[in-house]
């Protein structure tokens, strides 16, 4: 599905690969299945990944696109270790 979402204007095809992975998550969290969990955060981050280079990549400076970008990463970091925390010290590992 990814092939057919990287033509410019071809948002029936994008609206289809997220609506996917958004779909692998929740059968992954309903079905405790990792498998499920895991291919639905691949592929919708290789998605958004795809989007980004798409949308900002010829107006934004190389630089400005990284440090945002490893800015959103740090903080994604951050939070899913500190719920992980949470998560250990109530037990429900």
């Amino acid at each position: 599905m990814w092939f057919l979402t990287i033509p410019y204007g071809n948002r029936l095809a994008v609206l289809a690969f997220s609506a996917a992975g958004v779909a692998q998550l929740i059968l992954g969290g309903r079905f405790h299945g990792g498998r499920f969990t895991g291919f639905g955060i691949v592929f919708l981050s290789i998605n958004i990944y795809t989007r980004l280079f798409e949308s900002f990549w010829d107006e934004a400076s190389k630089g400005t696109f990284l440090v945002a970008s490893g800015a959103v990463a740090l903080t994604a970091g951050y939070l899913f270790e500190k719920r992980a925390r949470t998560l250990r010290l109530e037990g429900r590992s």
